[in-house]
């Protein structure tokens, strides 16, 4: 089942177990985001369904993207609405082309199964599992990063009210988000769900993807703030 896929996928990336920060913003700093990754195909909110395999998620894709849901968009987006809360909380951030253009990050071998697993990569940022504990001791080692970041965005829709996808519906994040020490050792590995506060009609399942769409960015900031919180506290 595609689900249980989805969420085997998040365990290869960030790694299996589930802790707490155990340290607060100041003793992560700085800290350097690795990977940004999300699903490609945006469903309900707990949804479980069966694969339809390789070609009919390919069909299935194009098509939402026809439709308006196009989460290239929101997996850019994320990267950036996660940077900009890093910035204003006040956590010292690596900037993404210290990281990307460095000589370990563009030798580092990427996972290609995650393509094939129903995968989007943030622009310019490589397919990376938090297995990699050489490339943040080399990140470590030539840029000074203390902490290693690599979030997992899973883009849905959440009827707030109703049933059977008939009622009010808002735009929901789920940032998974994992971290690792200058060695590589993981420190964390949490999940923070974002939801907008406005909504849109849902009748028999349908609605205006433009509706939709519009409603992730504030679900997006959502979730890293709560990101934010936790590391701080």
């Amino acid at each position: 089942m595609k689900k249980f896929l989805v969420l085997g996928v998040v365990a290869m990336l960030l790694g299996c177990v589930s802790t707490g920060s155990g340290k607060v913003a100041r003793e992560l700093a700085p800290v350097g985001v690795i990977a940004v990754t999300s699903n490609d195909l945006i469903s309900w909110y707990g949804e479980k369904k069966e694969s339809a395999g390789l070609l009919g998620n390919l069909i299935v894709k194009k098509v939402s993207e026809v439709a308006g849901e196009n989460v290239k968009d929101l997996v850019a987006l994320a990267e950036a609405s996660l940077l900009e809360k890093l910035a204003g909380a006040g956590i010292v951030a690596l900037k993404p082309q210290e990281i990307l253009q460095s000589a370990a990050y563009m030798r580092a071998s990427e996972d290609s199964a995650l393509r094939l697993a129903g995968i989007l990569s943030a622009p310019g940022y490589k397919y990376l599992t938090i297995q990699n504990k050489a490339l943040a001791a080399e990140l470590a080692s030539a840029l000074g990063m203390k902490t290693g970041i690599y979030a997992y965005f899973e883009f849905t829709k959440l009827l707030t009210t109703g049933l059977a996808n008939n009622g009010v519906a808002c735009a929901a994040v789920t940032l998974n988000v994992g971290m690792v020490d200058e060695k590589g050792k993981l420190l964390s590995q949490k999940s923070y769900l974002g939801k907008s506060k406005d909504t849109f009609p849902v009748v028999a399942g349908i609605y205006k993807p433009e509706s939709l769409m519009k409603l992730y960015p504030e679900a997006i900031g959502n979730a890293c703030e709560k990101f934010i919180a936790a590391i701080k506290k």
